[in-house]
This record gives C-alpha cells, structure tokens and sequence, in this order.
C-alpha cells in the first residue's frame, strides 16, 4: 500500500488507515483485507461453501453450518437445524420443526406435525398438537402431552405427567406407567404409580378430603370396615339373620328378604284373626259344657271350633285341623305386647328402606356408580360420589357436592367442579375445565380454551394450547429453581445477574485496553530538514499496560507521514496512521 502513494496525494493510505482503524475496534484481524467478522457472534465450519447456512423463505432466519430456514418466517438456529415450514423454529445441532407453526428446541428434537412443540434433547412429537417437554419425551397421539424426562404418550388427547410417565390410552391423564420403560443409557425403570401428598383435611363444604376423612367415613359404615396401610379397603363384616356378609348391598339385600318374609306372615296373621270377628257369635250358642280342667272345649259346626288353655295365655283357631283363620280390623298396637296389623308392618318396612337408601351407594346397569343424594351416574363406568353430583358420560368421574362431569371421559374433583369439554379434567373446589381437552387445577381456576392447563387457586387459561399459572394482575413466580448445569437447563436470576456481571466486565476490559494501546503510540517529533525519526512509548489504564512505537518520515518539505503501532497485555495489536503538512 506504502507503494501506491503519489507525490500530491496518498489514496493507498487512506484506504490503509481506514482499515487499520476498524481493526483497532475488534472487527477485522490485524491481518490486512481479511473478512469483516463481528467480535460478538461466531459460528464454526468448512468454509468452503458446501455447509452454507440457508435462509430461503420470506423474512427467514438460519444460523450455524449446514442450518436450513426453507419457510415463510421460519427460524432455524444451530449447526444442522431445519425450519421447514411457514412459522417453524428449530433451536439447536439437528433440531427439525417438520410442519407449519411447529417448534423443536434441543439438540436433535423433533415437531414433526403442525402446531406441535418438542422441547429438550431428543424430544419427539409425532401428531398435530402434540406438546414433549423433557429429554426423550415422545408423543404419539393428537392433542397429547408429555411432560418430563422420559415421559411418553401413545393415545389421542393423552397427558402423561412426570419422569418416566405413560399414558397410553385416549383421555386419560398418567402420573405414573404399567409397563417398564429403558432410557438411551440402558437404565430400566420398572412400572410404578405416584401419590398426591401434603393435602389438608377439609374444612368447609367446598373442600377437598384427604384420606384421613375418608376413613371416618369407612369407619361410619360400621361392621368394623377400614382402609389399610396399603389404601386398600379392609371389608365391613355384617350379621343379617345369622347370615355373615360382607357387602353393604348383600346387607341390605338380606333385610330385603327377611322384611319380605315378616310381612307375609302378618298377612296370614290377619286373614287368620279375621274368621273371628265373623264367628264370634256361632261359638257362644256352639260352647260346650267342658269348661272345667285344664282346658275347656267348644264344639258346634264342623270346622268352627276355638280352644284356650285353662292360664289364657294360648289361642288355637282352627284346632281341627283348618286352613287358618283371618282376623279383620285390628287396631294398630300401641303397647309392646299388642298385636300389629299389616298397616303398622308395611310403614316399617317403607321406612327401613328408606333409610337403608338414604346416602347409600347404587349400581346402575352399565356399571355406573353413584353415591349420595340427588346424584346421577349415567353412563359404562360413571362415578358420582357427594351430594347432587352428576357424572353423565362413560367413563366420567364426578366426586364432591355439586360436581359436573359431562363429557365421556371427564373428571370433576371438588366441590362445584365442573368438567365440560370434551373431554376435561377440573380439580379443585369450582375449578372449570370448559375447552376441549382442557385442565383446570386448584380452586377457582379456569381452563376455557381448548388444549389449555390452568395450574394453581384463580389461574385462567383462556387461549388454545397454553399452560397458566396466574391472571392478569394475579401472576406467580416459578421459585426454587436449581442452578442450569447443560444447554438445556433452566436458567434461575442469579445465573442472569453473573452473566450480566460478566458481560460488563468484559465490556470495561476491552475499553481499557483500547485506552491504554491508544495512549501508548507515542508523537514522533522532527526538527525541519529531518527526514525520519522514531519514538517508543508506554501507558497504564484500568489494570492494562501497552508499549506503543512509532516511525515518521518526511516525504516532501512540508509533508511528512507517520506510522504507529501498540500491544497491551491480553489484546490485539493497534495500528494508528496520520499524515501533517507545514508550511
């Protein structure tokens, strides 16, 4: 360049120092004419052409070697990623987002269908909607979720939550697996299930029950019933007419029957007493004079023949050998050794059945259960439990005073849930699950769009294929959240605050040592008639030291140039040019 500069001008060396000046600044290496690369943003691979990153789709974004960005607005960050469809992301080495708005963040995660999202490393989702969080979570179903490391869906509207969890039929929610399950180490995990701990005893009519209020509702069946320390139900024990049964409904049935058979026997009781009343008059005129002795005989007609026993303490109607005798219009017994009549008989046993009914459990004909007043189970499989609960679908479960569930496959836990969609899932005291494939948790949370989850007391999740754990002006907090260790991790506000620091820290190294290199290049100073000199300086700024040298040369009379140059401790080298003229 030095070469190319003219007696009146020097066009080579302005091109020099512009270079050289941006060098100084960290965006071109000290070597001359090489690439423009900014300091703050690298990506590695052949240069030569044959792994290009790949942004062809309108307003399209790809990053790293060999990345492909081929639809409308797609996104595709890392060394291999492919968005290949309008409005895809694909975040990390081999992440692939497959079909329109769908997202895969992980290395070599994968959204295969539209709208679904595979998050963590080897995560996969195969059918629309479908949502994997966790490495090597799998998706195998519409609308399905799985959540955790490991976790896998294999059916239709499905959500499997936990590490390891499986839920492999449609409409259901798994929080554990029957079937062994082998990560990519070989580490096998063997089925298993999990409990929901820490919940208070409730208080109100509104609250949820823990199993301690269960088993005093057990214990109050009597028959010495109770739950193990397994859960399990120990079975009532109940003695009906020396008959032992376990069963409440076997119970019930064998007072039924021996009701049934009482009241048969004052039937024939009172068609009995009622011959007397019409043949009181025919045995006065028919007594006989056997009144003496230990008993006393009347004989007249055939058939219309009465004995007592000499104590008056027996009555035999019909000694002869008679078909029986009715006695009509008996007044209801008021005292304990008074006669009943069928009246008295038959409100006693309308009133037994009446309580044995009142509160007890009934099993409808397709196997629906429901247990309390004004409950309905309608439908294969139903369960209703607590007051003017309501489970109308198959395989709906509806547990707690007012609960709704009326779509098949619903589930309405507490007081006032409602499970509305097709199908819900609302826990919690009015909790409302009202989108389809909706999830609503905690008191007064609300789930109202479909493929939503409301997560805690009041949440609301009023847009499709969202997760809410809050409301507007009613936000939580995600806390207690471990240090990130890998790529993947969660990043907790400390993490935030020391990459902040570190950021700054780096910006304040780099401005001192440009100070310092700029301070360092030192002014040659020449006397008229010189005609080169040479200077060496040094500087200290912010903890960094720089040795700096220069070289002048006078080219004309008037004109001289100079070149300069410094290194500090730690950075790159700096360049400085400059040129004078005196007259």
């Amino acid at each position: 360049m030095m070469n190319s500069r003219t007696k009146d001008g020097v066009p080579g060396f302005s091109l020099l120092k512009m270079s050289l000046c941006i060098a100084a600044l960290g965006w071109l290496p000290a070597e001359a004419g090489a690439q423009v690369v900014p300091a703050y943003f690298q990506a590695k691979g052949l240069n030569d052409g044959s792994d290009d990153a790949k942004a062809t789709g309108a307003d399209a974004v790809a990053a790293g070697s060999s990345s492909v960005a081929s639809g409308a607005q797609a996104t595709a960050l890392g060394t291999g990623a492919l968005a290949n469809d309008d409005n895809t992301t694909a975040v990390g080495a081999y992440a692939a987002a497959a079909k329109a708005n769908a997202s895969a963040l992980g290395a070599n995660s994968f959204a295969g269908e539209a709208s679904s999202t595979a998050l963590g490393a080897n995560a996969n989702v195969f059918d629309v909607n479908g949502t994997a969080v966790g490495e090597s979570s799998l998706v195998n179903g519409k609308n399905s979720t799985a959540l955790g490391r490991m976790s896998r869906t294999n059916s239709d509207n499905s959500v499997a939550l936990g590490a390891n969890s499986v839920a492999d039929r449609a409409n259901t929610v798994s929080v554990g697996s029957t079937q062994s399950t082998t990560d990519s180490a070989g580490v096998v995990t063997a089925p298993f299930q999990r409990q929901i701990t820490n919940l208070a005893a409730g208080t109100a009519d509104s609250d949820a029950t823990n199993l301690g209020q269960y088993r005093a509702v057990v214990s109050a069946l009597g028959g010495n019933a109770s739950i193990n320390a397994a859960g399990g139900l120990v079975a009532p024990s109940y003695v009906i007419q020396g008959v032992a049964s376990s069963k409440v409904g076997d119970a019930f049935a064998s007072v039924d029957v021996w009701m049934t058979g009482m009241r048969s026997s004052f039937t024939t009781l009172n068609t009995q007493v009622g011959v007397i009343d019409n043949r009181a008059t025919k045995l006065e005129q028919a007594a006989g004079s056997g009144g003496t002795g230990t008993t006393g005989t009347t004989t007249g007609t055939t058939g219309n023949s009465a004995q007592y026993n000499s104590g008056g303490t027996a009555l035999v109607l019909n000694a002869n050998g008679g078909s029986g005798t009715v006695i009509n219009n008996v007044a209801a017994g008021t005292a304990a050794t008074d006669a009943a009549n069928v009246g008295q008989l038959t409100d006693m046993q309308k009133a037994l059945v009446s309580l044995f009914n009142s509160g007890a459990c009934r099993v409808g004909a397709g196997g629906g259960i429901a247990c309390g007043n004004g409950v309905s189970a309608k439908g294969a499989n139903a369960v209703a439990q607590g007051n003017n609960a309501s489970a109308n679908g198959d395989n709906t479960v509806a547990v707690g005073a007012g609960a709704t569930a009326s779509f098949a496959g619903s589930v309405a836990i507490g007081a006032g849930a409602q499970a509305i969609a097709d199908p819900a899932t609302a826990v919690g005291n009015n909790a409302i699950a009202s989108g389809n494939n909706s999830v609503a948790l905690g008191a007064n949370a609300v789930a109202s769009a479909s493929n939503s989850v409301a997560l805690g007391q009041g949440s609301v999740a009023a847009r499709a294929n969202t997760v809410s754990v809050g409301y507007a002006g009613g936000e939580r907090q995600i806390s207690n959240v471990a240090a990130g260790t890998e790529g993947t991790d969660a990043v907790n506000l400390n993490q935030m605050k020391a990459a902040a620091q570190d950021t700054l820290n780096q910006s304040k190294s780099y401005a001192a040592r440009a100070a310092a290199q700029a301070m360092a290049i030192p002014h040659v100073y020449m006397a008229r008639g010189d005609s080169s000199g040479i200077a060496v300086g040094t500087a200290s700024y912010g903890g960094y030291g720089a040795l700096g040298v220069a070289f002048a040369s006078s080219v004309s009379q008037h004109t001289q140039l100079a070149v300069g140059a410094s290194a500090a401790n730690g950075g790159k080298m700096a360049i400085q040019g400059s040129g004078s003229y005196s007259w």
